[in-house]
């Protein structure tokens, strides 16, 4: 009986008679013995000793030809990906009877090599993929695996501010290079003292939007609200980031208070020395000139932020105090987030 065999994509030929158990064949050119084949036609193989005597076996030591669609003789390491080959016994190079010999298409399948470890060739940065290369240690061939973009690292320094309409609250905070996506963190305030904690409202997913309109609200009421950034860790959401809270009425004020409009300092550049000090003064204007903000034993006036301790600090009174050489920047904002921006240079 004829035993029959299927190339297979690891390199071996598989006996589908069920007569013997499945085994290798190794394909040899120049002593490699790495297949890159993709078998497209059934197999019958069958074996001729020097006394011209036939085998319905399979000699695991066997060499092979292998020639392309012109019958030029090709190296089993130099085969071109997606060409059509023939495969046949060296033995039976040239004969008429092609009983045992094959057409395939040249793939690749990491099974048919021995790769190694990987090096990498080019090193990803946040703007390109980098490269990593395996080498076969049997043939020296050789594959490339891409290695994604660097992530960009978290930074940036995270402000909220709030706009009001008259039964609405749109919320924009600054984009955080590296987050994944942001949180919405909303809630209406309680002047009577009691606590309100803020819930999530909202999930911006991504890092292209930096505003989300809250609607339906109550007319003349205050609301508060901050914003966090996350990223995913592990496949786990972890917060990196979150603004200061901000708030303000919708309406913009009831009977007897008002928002924010805009805030002005007495200067916008600042150059220290280290140790030196400087201190900003900052003025509110407000919407409705009549009223008053909101009260100062629910959110301060004016609060101020430093976008790199390490370079300059400032109080809850606006004083900064330069700490070591670098630039950063002092964010005076006022209870709904409406902020004037110092820039600081320590030498």
């Amino acid at each position: 009986m004829l035993e029959k065999y299927f190339l297979k994509e690891e390199g071996s030929l598989l006996n589908t008679s069920g007569d013997i158990d499945p085994r290798p064949v190794t394909i040899r050119a120049e002593n490699k013995t790495c297949l890159d084949l993709l078998h497209k036609t059934p197999l019958s193989w069958q074996i001729e000793d020097a006394q011209n005597n036939w085998y319905d076996a399979v000699d695991p030591d066997i060499a092979f030809l292998i020639t392309d669609s012109s019958g030029r003789t090709a190296k089993i390491d130099q085969l071109k990906f997606g060409e059509r080959y023939t495969i046949e016994p060296a033995w039976a190079a040239g004969k008429e009877n092609k009983n045992y010999s094959a057409d395939f298409v040249a793939g690749e399948f990491d099974t048919a090599h021995t790769w190694d470890a990987g090096k990498v060739t080019k090193e990803a940065t946040e703007k390109a993929d980098g490269v990593k290369t395996y080498t076969c240690t049997v043939c020296k061939a050789t594959k490339t695996e891409t290695i994604p973009k660097l992530k960009p690292a978290v930074s940036g320094t995270p402000t909220a501010k709030m706009t009001a309409g008259k039964t609405s609250i749109t919320i924009g905070w600054n984009r955080i290079e590296g987050a994944d996506g942001y949180d919405i963190f909303f809630a209406q305030c309680n002047h009577s003292g009691k606590k309100i904690v803020c819930r999530n409202v909202k999930t911006i997913k991504g890092n292209k939007t930096f505003t989300w309109k809250n609607s339906g609200l109550k007319k003349g009421t205050a609301y508060k609200a901050y914003v966090k950034a996350y990223v995913y860790k592990n496949g786990k959401k972890t917060y990196v980031k979150s603004s200061p809270m901000v708030h303000a009425y919708t309406g913009n004020g009831t009977k007897n208070y008002t928002n924010a409009k805009s805030v002005s300092v007495n200067k916008t550049k600042v150059t220290l020395k280290k140790g030196e000090t400087f201190k900003i003064k900052a003025k509110v204007k407000k919407v409705k000139k009549n009223r008053k903000l909101m009260p100062k034993s629910h959110v301060s006036t004016l609060r101020y932020m430093t976008s790199n301790s390490k370079v300059a600090t400032v109080t809850k009174s606006g004083k900064i105090t330069a700490k070591g050489k670098g630039t950063c920047y002092i964010y005076v904002y006022a209870h709904n987030g409406v902020s004037k921006t110092v820039k600081l240079t320590v030498k």
